[in-house]
């Protein structure tokens, strides 16, 4: 086997040169990429082409405050809007749905009581006033 002349040298692929952009690849393949695409052409461009890409995409990522385009800035509006009226909607049906327990279940199960001789204030008062007398001991 003869040996390639220097003209029909091995390129670098993308991936390579991808790494050395990065600046992720080891300081002794680093420098033979970096003298191979200071001989290459080829591989000059396409390391060229990289960086720039790369360098787009860094500051495409950065961009913090980009403007809305108006059709979201509108629908974002209309959603606001009609944000207010869902509220009212929810806070309405949670009130609702207290009601109903209460008339539901804790009404029925007080009235209960209250028919048994437990008013609802004797039933607090009996409560309060027994959790007192048995600490102290004092009937």
């Amino acid at each position: 086997m003869s040996e390639l002349p220097e003209n029909k040298m091995k390129h670098l692929d993308e991936m390579t040169l991808l790494l050395y952009v990065e600046r992720q690849m080891d300081r002794a393949r680093g420098l033979e990429v970096s003298a191979h695409t200071q001989e290459c052409d080829a591989c000059r461009t396409l390391l060229r082409a990289l960086e720039r890409e790369s360098r787009l995409l860094t500051r495409a990522m950065l961009e913090e405050d980009e403007p809305l385009p108006s059709r979201l800035a509108q629908f974002q509006e209309r959603a606001r809007r009609s944000m207010q009226w869902i509220w009212g909607l929810v806070f309405g049906l949670a009130a609702t749905g207290v009601y109903a327990l209460y008339t539901g279940y804790i009404q029925p199960w007080q009235t209960q009581l209250e028919q048994a001789g437990f008013g609802g204030s004797n039933l607090l008062g009996l409560l309060i006033f027994r959790a007192q007398c048995g600490k102290d001991g004092n009937p």
